[in-house]
Formats: C-alpha cells, sequence, structure tokens
C-alpha cells in the first residue's frame, strides 16, 4: 500500500484534496475530508451553524444572554468584536475577536492600517492603499482604498481621507463633485 503526502491521496497518489480548512484530514483512498472540530461541509470550509459546536457540530451550545458560543470549543464569551459584562463594549484597539482575546497584528504595517475588530483582519485607513497601507492616494482619489474619486475645481487639491477640496494659496474658493470609481 502506497501512503500518500499530505495533499494527496488516490492511486500513485495522483489527486490533490480540497480541503479548505488547514487542519482537516484527506482520506488517502477518498479524498474525502475529515473535519476538524468547529467545521463542516464537504471541504470543512463552513464553521458550525450558530447554537452548535464541536467534531460534525454535534454538541448544543449552552450560552445564556449575549454570550455566543465558540464554533470549535463550546466556550461562551461575547460575540467577536465586543467585551464587557453585558457584551456591548467595542473590542478596545489593537485586539479583536470573541472576547476581543486575541492581538492585532496590523502594526507591521504601520500607522496607516486599522484591525477590524471581528475578525482581526488589517485595512487601510483612508487615504491610503496597497498590501501594506503605504501608498498615499493618487490625486484625484480618496477614502477606504482610494476607492472614490474627487474632482475638485479651479485647481484645488482634492485631500486623500475625506475629498474635500483644498485651495491652493490665493485661491478664494474650490468647488467639488464627487463620482464613485467605476
Amino acid at each position: 500500500m502506497v501512503v500518500c503526502e499530505p495533499g494527496f491521496y488516490g492511486d500513485n497518489c495522483t489527486q490533490t484534496c480540497k480541503c479548505r480548512h488547514p487542519n482537516a484530514r484527506c482520506d488517502p483512498v477518498t479524498g474525502r475530508c475529515k473535519c476538524p472540530p468547529g467545521w463542516m461541509g464537504e471541504y470543512c470550509e463552513k464553521p458550525c451553524p450558530q447554537g452548535f459546536y464541536g467534531q460534525d457540530c454535534r454538541e448544543k451550545c449552552q450560552c445564556k444572554s449575549r454570550r455566543s458560543c465558540n464554533h470549535e470549543t463550546g466556550e461562551c464569551g461575547c460575540k467577536p468584536g465586543f467585551t464587557g459584562p453585558q457584551c456591548r463594549e467595542p473590542c478596545p484597539e489593537g485586539s479583536w475577536g470573541q472576547d476581543c482575546r486575541h492581538t492585532c497584528r496590523c502594526e507591521h504595517l504601520g500607522p496607516n492600517a486599522v484591525c477590524d475588530p471581528k475578525d482581526g483582519s488589517c485595512r487601510c485607513r483612508d487615504g491610503w492603499s496597497g498590501d501594506r497601507c503605504v501608498s498615499r492616494c493618487p490625486d484625484g482619489t480618496y477614502g477606504r482604498n482610494c476607492e472614490f474619486r474627487c474632482a475638485c475645481e479651479n485647481n484645488a487639491v482634492c485631500h486623500p481621507e475625506n475629498g474635500s477640496c483644498i485651495c491652493k494659496p490665493g485661491q478664494l474658493r474650490a468647488s467639488f463633485r464627487l463620482h464613485y470609481l467605476q
């Protein structure tokens, strides 16, 4: 019997496993995915439905009040992005997840990135773009990832964060129109 390398299955181990969760196991003969606790779906791509957790999502959560249930462990806590006795306080800056217990990792992107308190993903602040949030919006664009276009008249300059038109020295007034990028 041939033993396949992780990520492969079938005769001569030529077929690629399709499991999406990094901790899922792929059957070496059939390629069927065996999901880790808290995950389900043909390819282990879906978390357990709300109110359930564990292996094959068979366990029922026992959380009370505003507490949510961790779909992997069944542990009760605040919904991702919130903390406090009533789960009404947003995560403090620099933390994220259930009960805000995870530390954000956006600092390597510098001060132009912010951490999403629900899932920990990093997003560029308004006026910045790029993978590392180091590119200032090009002239004529503004907002998050520079997704908006502004058209300032009279040679006024568009502010890269909020799209307001800034008069150059000697100008009295700048008018502007906002346009969404297509």
